[in-house]
């Protein structure tokens, strides 16, 4: 059974998110098999779209560390050229 998920501004993935893209592993790798998967396929298929969770959630979580460096280096050099009296 395949789900959307909605699109949560929070930095971490739900259960539910994982899940769900775990579940869509499953039954795509069922299907390219075209035969019912054994254990350890329908394991490997979770933990492959389990990490794809991870790997977004760890990406999004980047993106916002590097925005704040980048706010952090342009406060850093404003107040630097506000002290020697550039601006």
């Amino acid at each position: 059974m395949m789900v959307a998920t909605r699109n949560t501004p929070s930095m971490s993935a739900s259960a539910g998110e994982m899940g769900t893209v775990a579940n869509m592993m499953v039954e795509g790798t069922r299907r390219s098999a075209g035969r019912k998967l054994n254990t350890v396929e329908t394991a490997t298929a979770n933990l492959i779209g389990s990490q794809v969770v991870i790997n977004a959630t760890l990406l999004r979580v980047e993106h916002r560390l590097a925005a704040i460096q980048w706010l952090l280096t342009a406060g850093l050099v404003a107040g630097l050229l506000k002290m020697f009296g550039v601006f």
